[in-house]
């Protein structure tokens, strides 16, 4: 069980992301150089986030504070309640970070009920690694409510968006229920990102509207 604290990591906006109450519970093999993490649930003073996976490549020395150079990460993240505004201070900026821009400069309002990803990452502990961060996997789901978003500024954004969008480095695809602009009713379609790991992004929207 842990207690109130916080997450502190330069990766992070704000350098830190608060923790109410937490619990974990994890397995360390030695042979293998394996810490596996059955169980991490955290209480971020409202969001919930929930992880399991594995930490490769620690050593058999790390009990007696050796530390290693490099370690690999996989694992599934479920991140629930997460006000939209309030998702670029807990999604790591070097995590798709075209992804992460798109979506912090652009959806904003209401809540992500839930968020589902898979991640895998290669962290070069190094101090003078020059990619700290390989990330190799990153994709998943979500689902929202009540959302604004902003596709095309500085047309009218679509607001009191429902729904829900898939997504990985490169792609976001966002399939609303609801939303209105202008009083017009949103009744389908789909807005699908592309190239998102690129500087040269595509969208392309298709939806139904009834005034």
């Amino acid at each position: 069980t842990l207690g109130a604290g916080a997450l502190v990591h330069p990766a992070l906006e704000g350098g830190r992301v608060a923790i109410a109450a937490g619990a974990l519970r994890a397995a360390y093999d030695a042979a293998q150089g394996r810490i596996s993490i059955e169980r991490l649930g955290l209480d971020l003073a409202g969001p919930h986030l929930e992880v399991a996976g594995t930490i490769d490549g620690v050593g058999d020395g790390v009990l007696t504070g050796g530390w290693p150079s490099a370690v690999d990460l996989a694992g599934e993240l479920h991140l629930a309640d997460v006000p939209a505004d309030a998702l670029a201070g807990y999604w790591p900026e070097r995590l798709a970070p075209h992804s992460r821009s798109w979506v912090t400069e652009h959806i904003h309002d209401g809540i992500v009920t839930e968020a589902a990803a898979q991640v895998s990452a290669h962290i070069d502990l190094a101090r003078d690694a020059a990619k700290p961060v390989r990330v190799d996997r990153f994709a998943g789901t979500l689902a929202y409510r009540n959302l604004t978003v902003d596709y095309f500024k500085p047309l009218e954004p679509l607001r009191g968006v429902d729904g829900s969008g898939s997504f990985d480095r490169a792609h976001l695809d966002l399939v609303p229920t609801a939303g209105a602009v202008k009083g017009m009713r949103l009744t389908g379609g789909a807005a699908k990102l592309a190239k998102l790991d690129t500087n040269d992004e595509e969208i392309a929207i298709d939806f139904g509207i009834k005034g």
